[in-house]
């Protein structure tokens, strides 16, 4: 099972001053496809939600992720996963992780394309947000 949670504060799009606050989330159920003691590939699928200021999306959601030892408690993990509709969302990251026990620290680059698909105002807006990442999961 993976749930993610995430939040966006972006400029607003109408030429007024603030921020509208954008908040995704998604919860899968997740399936090994190969599952080896140094490496494993998951098949993922389940739903998505984006929560932002005049509408709310619920839609499929499906992924897949990657992880690999490199040497002793040092991953390399990667993971794509896509919205189709109603709204559109394609989320992408590949990132080395540090094993601590249960608590995992990781760092790499995340690449997110949103796509409102006009339902908002009619326009389809699209906006797209890639960078570095530091994150801390738990695991058991």
């Amino acid at each position: 099972m993976d749930l993610r949670l995430t939040g966006l504060g972006l400029p607003t799009d109408d030429g007024t001053s603030g921020s509208d606050s954008i908040t995704l989330t998604q919860s899968h159920l997740t399936w090994a496809l190969i599952s080896h003691e140094r490496a494993r590939l998951r098949a993922e699928a389940g739903v998505s939600t984006a929560h932002a200021p005049d509408i709310t999306f619920v839609g499929p959601s499906f992924g897949a992720s990657l992880e690999a030892c490199i040497a002793g408690p040092l991953d390399l993990e990667a993971r794509l996963q896509v919205t189709p509709f109603p709204y559109r969302q394609v989320d992408a990251n590949a990132a080395l992780a540090l094993k601590l026990g249960a608590v995992v620290l990781r760092g790499g680059y995340r690449g997110m394309v949103l796509d409102d698909a006009g339902y908002v105002d009619g326009v389809s807006h699209v906006d797209t947000f890639h960078g570095p990442f530091l994150g801390l999961g738990l695991t058991y």
